[in-house]
């Protein structure tokens, strides 16, 4: 509490008696209080965060700094404090602060990106500055947080320029590719346009590769799409049938991967027309005059447990052929040897 006494005379001077004032001081302490331990937080987290923090005075002189303008500028808070940028600045890179200083000072809030030649680097800053005002609403302050953002803006680059590399080679390629994220084909290259019957990639891209493909082949290919767009992951060659801008069909062979795209994530497919290859293959068989078509996948070799299946599958690697040895399937009469000898060969 606060005690004020008063004495009480008459005209005489005789005392008379006193008059005791009693204040409780109890909020006001709390609020001071309070308002210290604010402080101390503030400064706290000023004193510790990577970004630099500092104040100016309206005649644009430092009246405070955190530690990391020291880190950045190497000097210490001596140093700076009751100077002005063009004090501790070269003239070009004062008359860049100054520019952002006086739209704080003139009660705006300054959001900026520069780039200021520091000793022998050139460095990239985001600077926040607000005007600091009293309670007449007068600007007796500005106050700025800086970040650098170098790191930043060179990975930026470099990804802009890889993007770039990528899209020249990709677009010398003679195979179909289009880049898919967030269900659109962002990206293709004039291949995949010869491929799709489109006169430019606007025609294609913003369209979802899957209206492509036949309806009835959409669940499949959703779940081809979807495994391409886990990370790291490599969706193995396979042969559907699609459909061309004009409603006419091709049959291609599609593999794809996962990747990112302007920092998303998407998923690069490569589409290539084997409705030539599938034609000579037909030719072929029809040459080979095979009484049926059979494929391994049909043979139950759950119902022949006498067959050995693993050797059965490395045959169909071929490596035989490529040795230039002979295969001859020898069984009874019904294990399936004319199945086998028809699959081996296609």
């Amino acid at each position: 509490v606060e005690i004020t006494v008063v004495a009480l005379r008459q005209d005489l001077g005789w005392r008379e008696g006193v008059v005791s004032i009693i204040r409780d001081l109890s909020s006001q302490e709390k609020a001071a209080r309070e308002l210290r331990e604010s402080e101390e937080r503030y400064r706290l987290l000023a004193d510790n965060t990577l970004d630099v923090i500092w104040k100016l005075s309206p005649e644009r002189v430092v009246t405070y700094v955190n530690p990391a303008m020291e880190r950045v500028l190497g000097l210490p808070t001596e140093q700076l404090l009751g100077h002005t940028p063009e004090e501790l600045f070269p003239p070009e890179v004062a008359a860049i602060i100054r520019e952002v200083d006086e739209l704080a000072l003139a009660g705006e809030v300054a959001d900026a990106i520069r780039t200021l030649p520091l000793g022998e680097q050139r460095v990239t800053f985001h600077t926040i500055q607000t005007p600091l005002r009293d309670s007449e609403g007068r600007v007796v302050e500005i106050g700025g947080i800086v970040r650098d953002i170098s790191a930043q803006v060179e990975a930026e680059q470099a990804l802009r320029e890889s993007e770039t590399r990528y899209r020249e080679l990709v677009e010398q390629l003679p195979v179909a590719v289009v880049i898919h994220a967030a269900g659109r084909a962002v990206f293709v290259n004039p291949a995949a346009c010869r491929l799709l019957g489109a006169e430019r990639p606007e025609d294609l891209q913003g369209r979802d590769l899957l209206s492509f493909f036949p309806e009835e082949l959409h669940l499949e290919m959703r779940q081809r799409f979807a495994e391409a767009y886990t990370p790291g992951r490599v969706v193995p060659r396979a042969e559907s049938p699609m459909v061309r801008l004009d409603g006419s069909p091709v049959q291609v062979a599609a593999m794809s991967r996962s990747m990112r795209w302007e920092g998303q994530p998407a998923s690069q497919v490569v589409l290539m027309d084997v409705s030539e290859e599938r034609r000579a293959a037909e030719r072929r068989l029809k040459a080979a005059k095979f009484p049926s078509h059979k494929t391994l996948d049909e043979f139950d070799f759950a119902a022949r447990p006498s067959i050995n299946k693993p050797l059965v599958l490395e045959l169909a690697n071929g490596e035989y052929i490529d040795k230039r040895e002979n295969l001859l399937l020898i069984g009874a009469s019904g294990t399936g040897k004319t199945h086998l000898a028809i699959a081996l060969a296609l």
